[in-house]
């Protein structure tokens, strides 16, 4: 057996699958293991080769082999584990990994895919605690840190999730999502002041990004910062002119401001965009009663009903315009409608009740 040409041959190989050349370099691990059919090398190098051609199954049959030959050899384990990533095979590819991380307690790369894969399982506690291990092996991984506050959202950690991005962010503040993230979570805990700052770094590293704009115009929306609310929202919607939630939001604003018809042109046009958006026929419906529209918003949130029949709102402002119409049973009827959907759904309960009184008192 002569290993010096098998190890030849593994080098040529490796070479010309660093160009790209993977067949080449496949024929090249498979004359190899023709010289010694015990090349554990070979057999990896060669599983790497097919993994990247996609062709997993082939690559894992030869990490077995190699495995079988040497239980004890990590890289194969991962490799292993990494090919059953690809094929979204996450509980498989953790029980590989962890056999990796048995030999070498602290191989980076399969901490990484192992925790990922248990974030892809949605067990975000047992991601976390590997996350965590990534970056007590290496502080610098910010990869690991972006996910790690990820996974602490999911859990409405939101402290934690902050701590996270801000640490991705030190090590990496070109790190655009990590920005974006930090301020969504810091939207939710109304810190306004902040998410807004957080939403501005963005924009400072890229500024066609529309969502960063959305969410900082609803941030001073919910602020009853209105006129500058609409500054922002517009360039969201300038930028992606598709962006619906944008347009439901601008029209908002223009509503809270008194300038109706402004916003039902905003609400039509987002209607044209997107027919089936429940919640724009909803803005637009509450404007139009506002107006004493009755008839007309009635039409506009049955149009929501038609898109979506579940959409509750859409139930409770037909009931609306119809008590408003001096239709009382047909009101009923439909806040019935909208509780029987959501029983916790409160507008809809209160709206019942007077409505029920008022029957009452009309006997």
């Amino acid at each position: 057996m002569d290993n010096s040409a098998a190890e030849k041959l593994l080098s040529i190989g490796d070479a010309l699958c660093r160009e790209n050349k993977h067949e080449e370099g496949i024929i090249n691990y498979k004359k190899a293991l023709e010289i010694n059919r015990n090349y554990t090398q070979a057999y990896n190098n060669l599983g790497s080769a097919l993994c990247f051609q996609k062709k997993y199954n082939d690559a894992i049959e030869m990490y077995e082999k190699a495995i079988n030959i040497n239980p004890e050899f990590a890289e194969a384990y991962f490799n292993w584990g990494l090919a059953l990533y690809y094929q979204n095979n996450f509980s498989e590819a953790v029980e590989k990994l962890k056999y990796a991380l048995l030999i070498i307690p602290n191989h980076e790369r399969s901490l990484y895919i192992c925790a990922s894969s248990l974030f892809n399982q949605a067990k975000y506690e047992e991601a976390i605690e590997m996350f965590k291990k990534i970056l007590d092996v290496n502080p610098t991984h910010q990869q690991a840190a972006f996910n790690c506050g990820k996974a602490y959202i999911v859990l409405n950690n939101f402290n934690e999730a902050i701590e996270m991005f801000k640490k991705s962010i030190e090590v990496n503040p070109q790190n655009l999502q990590s920005y974006f993230l930090c301020g969504n979570v810091l939207k939710t805990q109304q810190k306004y002041h902040e998410a807004i700052e957080m939403y501005k770094k963005a924009l400072l590293i890229f500024p066609s990004f529309s969502e960063a704009y959305y969410n900082w115009g609803v941030v001073l929306y919910v602020q009853n910062k209105f006129e500058l609310a609409i500054e922002v929202i517009t360039k969201a919607i300038d930028i992606n002119s598709c962006h619906i939630e944008a347009y439901n939001i601008w029209g908002l604003c223009l509503s809270n401001l008194q300038r109706n018809e402004e916003a039902i042109v905003v609400f039509k046009q987002v209607l044209d965009i997107c027919p089936e958006f429940s919640e724009a026929y909803d803005s637009y419906g509450n404007v139009l009663f506002n107006l004493n529209r009755y008839d007309e918003a009635y039409t506009i949130f049955q149009q929501s009903i038609f898109y979506n029949p579940n959409y509750i709102p859409g139930y409770n402002g037909m009931g609306v315009c119809l008590e408003n119409l001096n239709k009382l049973e047909e009101a009923i009827k439909m806040y019935q409608k909208a509780i029987e959907l959501d029983p916790n759904y409160e507008l809809a309960k209160i709206n019942l009740v007077n409505a029920l009184n008022k029957m009452k008192n009309q006997q």
